[in-house]
């Protein structure tokens, strides 16, 4: 989709508010990686019944 991590922040402020992590948890690792390109998201029930969210992002370019 060629999207930034910061193109899908409304997403994640949704997301963080659903799992009730305070802006001043999450604001400061969303401006550091904002500008990388977005992998893909992970989510769903672990083995115990409790939601997660993975967020996977390039966190250097690749060579080749």
């Amino acid at each position: 989709a060629n999207l930034s991590v910061g193109a899908i922040h409304p997403f994640l402020a949704g997301i963080a508010q659903f799992f009730s992590i305070p802006p001043e948890t999450y604001q400061p690792w969303l401006e550091r990686i904002a500008d990388r390109p977005l992998g893909h998201l992970s989510g769903g029930r672990d083995k115990d019944g409790r939601d997660f969210l993975t967020t996977y992002y390039e966190t250097h370019a690749l060579d080749g």
